[in-house]
């Protein structure tokens, strides 16, 4: 059997999802405990290449995983898979997908950090929040990413 084909249970995928999406928000949460005063020795100079790099991440978790996913024909059990599983190649470009909005979100974090504002994870938080529950693991949304990775 092909790596493939071997099913990732859908609590596991479930399990991922809220434990990526939980990620940001402790986040959120830490940054919005920063008290806020004028920025320090980092004023502005880090702002925009970690927004950059914040955008630059929630953009590739839209889009590497549609490029790097090799599409071939599926195994004979693929096509058994139970709507409630992924199979592995689908898994990791799922995984992929996540974690590119949780980096987004942690670029956010570290310049509200860096610059002592709350204000430059929100924006990330909730782009990032959105584009989590658009990937929330329902079958029907487990049974395309499956056709499509």
């Amino acid at each position: 059997m092909s790596e493939k084909g071997v099913p990732i249970p859908f609590k596991l995928v479930l399990a991922v999802w809220a434990g990526l999406l939980g990620s940001q928000i402790a986040f959120l949460v830490v940054a919005l405990m920063i008290p806020k005063e004028p920025a320090g020795a980092f004023d502005g100079s880090l702002r925009d290449p970690f927004l950059l790099a914040g955008l630059g991440a929630l953009t590739a978790g839209w889009i590497l995983p549609q490029v790097i996913s090799k599409k071939g024909s599926p195994t004979i059990h693929e096509t058994q898979t139970s709507p409630h599983h992924l199979t592995g190649a689908a898994f990791r470009s799922y995984i992929l997908r996540l974690a590119l909005f949780e980096s987004s979100t942690l670029f956010g974090f570290v310049a509200s950090l860096l610059l002592q504002n709350p204000q430059f994870i929100i924006g990330f938080f909730f782009l990032n929040a959105i584009s989590c529950v658009l990937n929330f693991p329902s079958t029907r949304f487990l049974n395309d990413w499956n056709r499509s990775h």
